[in-house]
């Protein structure tokens, strides 16, 4: 196996440059030259990203991979569960009751109405790219860094702060301060969640899915949400709703976290995804 002293000794400086290089330089990065080339022909916004998502998302994962030959088992499987996937959405349970309420909320406080073609692709590019972006690379070196309960802890909470602080972008793209705030501590505790998911399953892809899903019911919305975009710009009683639901999200992740044995099961979950009997 390679030696990576650095990344080995440094985990904080490790987080961030496996975080820049692989989520951001490689997989954000590449994405949006090949949807700038798809743009030229004329491919809507929100697919472009998402056929430029899947495709820019094999050289990260090789070359992550190829970085760490020998330990790492991949992001879409999990040596010790053949059934990580069900894991994952079991665990994200508690995000059908959350779609339930969106969709109420749209019933009684807004417009429901059936998301178009265009939401999808938005939904489907939130749910693969952000996955990638805030979870996928740093979450997984987080696991192979950690030597206690507390290290996953600290890990799983930062990642989702940093993905709430992402959607202060939302003040540039026209949103008011108000709905923007809702928006940062609202995605923070659905991170939270994503990341718990995540790391529980060992697998990447129920947090994709009970991400993109997400996104698309929120899309149902017609006083909060247009072809993908919010248009929303001052808090409704809906938001105010909306807010302690995502609050309850983060006593779910807590009450889960705290259950007796759950952190230990969780590292070592990852201990087999990173094969760490072979490193010592």
């Amino acid at each position: 196996m390679k030696e990576h002293k650095f990344l080995d000794k440094h985990s904080v400086l490790g987080y961030i440059v496996i975080s820049l290089v692989f989520a951001w330089l490689l997989f954000y990065g590449i994405a949006n030259l090949i949807a700038g080339f798809l743009y030229i022909f004329g491919v809507d916004d929100y697919l472009a990203m998402v056929v430029a998502y899947i495709i820019s998302a094999f050289p990260a994962i090789l070359l992550f991979k190829a970085l760490f030959k020998g330990e790492f088992n991949g992001f879409f499987s999990c040596p010790d569960n053949k059934h990580s996937l069900l894991t994952g959405l079991r665990a994200g349970w508690i995000m059908v009751l959350y779609w339930v309420l969106l969709v109420v909320l749209a019933l009684v406080f807004g417009k429901l109405q059936r998301p178009g073609v265009t939401a999808l692709w938005a939904a489907l590019f939130a749910g693969i790219g952000e996955e990638f972006q805030f979870r996928a690379f740093g979450l997984a070196y987080i696991a192979r860094q950690s030597k206690t309960n507390k290290g996953i802890v600290i890990g799983l909470v930062v990642t989702a702060v940093l993905f709430g602080a992402y959607h202060f972008a939302n003040l540039f793209a026209g949103a008011g301060l108000p709905i923007t705030l809702m928006q940062v501590y609202g995605a923070s505790c659905m991170g939270l969640l994503f990341g718990y998911v995540y790391l529980k399953s060992g697998n990447l892809l129920p947090a994709i899915i009970l991400h993109g899903l997400t996104d698309y019911v929120c899309f149902m919305d017609a006083g909060q949400v247009k072809d993908g975009i919010q248009i929303a710009t001052t808090l409704t009683v809906a938001n105010y709703i909306d807010i302690t639901a995502c609050t309850l999200m983060i006593v779910y992740v807590v009450f889960r976290l705290t259950r007796p044995g759950e952190l230990d099961s969780i590292r070592e979950t990852w201990a087999g995804k990173w094969n760490k009997a072979q490193r010592r």
